[in-house]
């Protein structure tokens, strides 16, 4: 399909009329083309596809999309999402690291305990592109998570934050953590 070239707004009509097409794969389409616009007033059409559509990978792809769109409008439709199955979870965490709206990161910061490894690492990913030295601890917890990809995720991040780490809590569980790993 040449939706993604259907990026005038004279287009965007056409496009939500199709929201409603039978078939999941066109409504994720369009959904991921209404992201790509950048048009922030289509964050509550988008936000009701969330909600609402049947097809979980169009409602994942929705999510998505509110992140693309960058919109501080999206962040009340993404936080109702982390309470949806794992793929939808994951993609609205990954949005929410896409806005970096300050008011979501207490929601952000409770995703690091999600039991689906996959959603704490995008929750660890996201909480790092806020740069705020507060969640540092939280995510150096995150260097003893049982699986390997978190902590893989929670280690990459602590080097690229950390640089000169001041708390000692955080410096013990760090140390622990290569130590841990060399053995």
């Amino acid at each position: 399909l040449a939706l993604k070239k259907l990026r005038s707004p004279s287009a965007i009509p056409a496009l939500t009329s199709l929201l409603h097409a039978p078939q999941p794969a066109l409504r994720r389409r369009v959904v991921e083309t209404l992201g790509h616009t950048g048009d922030a007033s289509l964050v509550p059409v988008i936000g009701e596809v969330l909600r609402q559509d049947a097809s979980r990978e169009v409602r994942a792809t929705a999510a998505r999309s509110l992140g693309e769109l960058k919109a501080e409008e999206a962040c009340a439709f993404l936080e109702e999402a982390l309470r949806e199955e794992f793929s939808i979870r994951c993609q609205a965490v990954i949005a929410l690291g896409m806005i970096q709206e300050r008011s979501t990161l207490a929601a952000l910061m409770a995703m690091l305990k999600d039991g689906a490894p996959e959603v704490r690492y995008h929750a660890i990913n996201a909480i790092a592109k806020f740069k705020d030295p507060k969640t540092l601890k939280a995510l150096a917890v995150m260097l003893e998570d049982a699986d390997p990809m978190v902590r893989s995720g929670a280690s990459k991040v602590i080097e690229e934050l950390g640089g000169t780490i001041e708390d000692t809590a955080v410096k013990e569980i760090v140390r622990r953590a290569r130590t841990r790993d060399l053995l």
